[in-house]
């Protein structure tokens, strides 16, 4: 049997997700940076892949249901840094790794009333350039050594602004059979009945199984819990904790 090519990233959250490929006889596993996953996919290189939410808006993709990075409160790998409050900011440099980061940086900084420039720049640029009215955007393990003054971790703020987990990454595959009643999702329309936590449509047979056997004997991560009933800046949102489009349901 031919094995399925797939991309993952090789941080420590998604090993619950990945472990369990690295000896499959059905999956050839490729590790790159997140944003390099998105492009595998796109490109037609691997079969499926570990991908940031916001890269499914660029194609139509099968979603293998019931595993996803995510966290329900703090998340530490993925952080905005600098020597001065983000009110402060005027420019914000944003780590090249991700592009789920980049909308969720311009959303929680705009619930703030902050709206600085943007410039993508790989993460040991942008915070040796932190100084001042600059921030950056740091994901990764490598969020685990960043220190700062003011430190904003993106998931514990999305957690406060809406009061839904976020969700940052999920396995999609390209489009393939798909088993009776199920549907493939419309670029950037997930279907949402909780939230921010999507009621995603599942994968083909063959890559959906694959990954699910071979994740099996892994066990899935804890979510982070939020802290507490305020933001760690010390701001609540203006409008009611949902964004546009998602449910209420809780």
């Amino acid at each position: 049997m031919k094995k399925l090519r797939a991309a993952a990233v090789s941080f420590l959250n998604a090993w619950p997700l990945t472990e369990g490929l690295k000896q499959s006889e059905r999956i050839e596993l490729v590790l790159e940076e997140p944003s390099r996953c998105a492009e595998l996919l796109e490109e037609g290189q691997v079969d499926l892949a570990l991908v940031s939410v916001a890269a499914l808006e660029r194609g139509e993709y099968e979603i293998v249901p019931g595993m996803a990075i995510g966290a329900d409160g703090p998340v530490q790998t993925v952080v905005l840094a600098g020597e001065e409050p983000p009110a402060a900011w005027d420019e914000v440099y944003l780590d090249t790794a991700s592009r789920t980061s980049h909308v969720l940086t311009k959303l929680v900084l705009d619930a703030m009333g902050v709206h600085p420039r943007f410039t993508p720049l790989p993460a040991a640029e942008g915070l040796l350039l932190a100084r001042g009215r600059k921030g950056a955007l740091v994901i990764g393990d490598r969020g685990f050594d960043v220190r700062a003054r003011h430190l904003i971790d993106l998931g514990r703020e999305w957690n406060h602004l809406t009061g839904h987990p976020m969700i940052f990454a999920l396995w999609a595959a390209r489009p393939g059979p798909s088993p009776p009643r199920t549907s493939r999702n419309s670029p950037g329309r997930p279907n949402t009945d909780r939230g921010c936590a999507p009621s995603w449509p599942s994968a083909s047979p063959e890559s959906g199984a694959a990954i699910r056997s071979a994740t099996a004997a892994t066990s899935p991560s804890e979510s982070a819990t939020a802290s507490g009933p305020t933001s760690s800046l010390g701001w609540r949102p203006s409008f009611p904790g949902r964004p546009p489009g998602a449910s209420s349901a809780r």
